[in-house]
């Protein structure tokens, strides 16, 4: 059975030093077969932000149950292949060498 699923892509965003902890949610729709992949799913703009700010962010997604579904999808929480850091320094250029 091939489906388009809706549920919701909640962006999160803590650990910041200059700015509170928030969550922004964003509705979403895929098929519920083969490789899924949800371009631009998360931006700075969604917080309001020019780019990605020090801190902690990731990804939770919610699907309630609809058509065949057995049941509902909550991704787990601070999943690590759905989180990333972003320092306020960079890191060190590679070092090559010969």
């Amino acid at each position: 059975i091939r489906e388009t699923l809706n549920g919701a892509a909640i962006i999160h965003y803590e650990n910041g030093p200059y700015l509170p902890a928030k969550g922004v949610s964003k509705p979403i729709s895929f098929a519920n077969s083969g490789d899924t992949v949800i371009d631009n799913l998360a931006s700075p703009g969604d917080f309001g932000m020019d780019s990605w700010a020090e801190g902690t962010y990731w990804i939770d997604i919610q699907v309630p149950r609809q058509g065949s579904m057995q049941a509902a999808v909550d991704t787990a929480d601070r999943d690590p292949t759905e989180s990333w850091k972003v320092s306020s320094v960079p890191p060190e250029p590679p070092v090559k060498k010969i």
